[in-house]
């Protein structure tokens, strides 16, 4: 149930009861696409927001999209970047600047269902790290449901591959509490970073429900797309082994062989079974399995 939305009188004026949630957005070359991802943020029925987007040295008309944008809406603040700083390091002066008790973000080529923000508060609970729920991926013909179950989230099947989403509701202190998003990394920052989170304050709790729209159009340029992705694998392993059991690195190793297109075997997928994404890697290898076919008749 959504919590109430009232408001109470101080002196005379009308002050919302809700707290401040702040929506962080880095951008950089996408002028074409950003509006609905902007429109889907200020639309919101929780109106006591504001959408911090960080311009990381975008070359095309972002800049006077984004001014007239925060012409429009006092909530919009916007920074530019004077160097080239990347999507992890631009959220993260996007956290920075903000004011919000809690914190959530959002891609500048994806968009918020109208009561996001509304269904996560009401769900939050401290006990958890943090809370998330699941979301509808297009790709180019319809939605397809991703993790929409309600589930907790402990630290040792977050190890085994990312559970959370790609989006998260926190307190903004914690966030802030462990650093932000490692810039270091070329990929997958928001999995280390919802790792260090459950690892540092425990087990995170999802929403069965999609709250967002991911689009995964493949002519778009998403890391998710890129050698990027696998390259983020390693440099979890690298960061996160000691924590990780034998079964836990083996599945992170199948994961990158799927990444990278490379074949597995069925030892791979019974001995990561309990890990999950089964239904993915007996898929790729059925793929693998009649491409091989293919070519020995060629």
């Amino acid at each position: 149930m959504i919590k109430d939305a009232s408001l109470t009188v101080e002196n005379g004026h009308h002050k919302s009861n809700k707290p401040l949630i702040s929506v962080y957005m880095p951008t950089r070359n996408r002028a074409r696409l950003i509006d609905k991802a902007i429109y889907s943020v200020l639309n919101q029925a929780w109106k006591n927001l504001e959408l911090i987007i960080v311009n990381d040295c975008s070359t095309d008309n972002t800049r006077e999209t984004l001014e007239k944008w925060q012409k429009q809406d006092p909530r919009i603040k916007v920074l530019h970047n004077t160097k080239l700083m990347g999507a992890c390091a631009s959220r993260n002066i996007a956290i920075k600047a903000s004011h919000g008790k809690f914190i959530t973000g959002i891609d500048d080529d994806d968009e918020f269902l109208g009561e996001r923000l509304c269904a996560l508060f009401a769900a939050y609970d401290e006990r958890y790290s943090f809370i998330c729920a699941g979301y509808l991926w297009f790709d180019d013909k319809k939605d397809r449901k991703v993790l929409c179950k309600d589930e907790i989230v402990s630290l040792e099947q977050q190890l085994s591959y990312n559970k959370v989403s790609n989006q998260i509701f926190i307190e903004r202190h914690r966030i802030l509490a462990i650093g932000g998003f490692d810039e270091n990394f070329v990929s997958l920052q928001d999995y280390d970073c919802f790792t260090r989170l459950i690892h540092r304050f425990g087990p995170a709790y999802r929403l069965g429900i999609p709250l967002m729209r991911i689009y995964a159009f493949k002519t778009e340029d998403r890391i998710s797309n890129s050698q990027k992705y696998w390259m983020g694998f390693q440099q979890f392993m690298d960061k996160h082994g000691k924590l990780m059991s034998p079964m836990q690195c083996r599945n992170i190793s199948v994961m990158m062989a799927i990444q990278k297109n490379e074949k597995i075997t069925l030892l791979d997928i019974l001995s990561t079974y309990k890990a999950g994404r089964v239904p993915r890697k007996v898929k790729h290898y059925l793929t693998c399995i009649l491409g091989e076919m293919q070519w020995l008749k060629s």
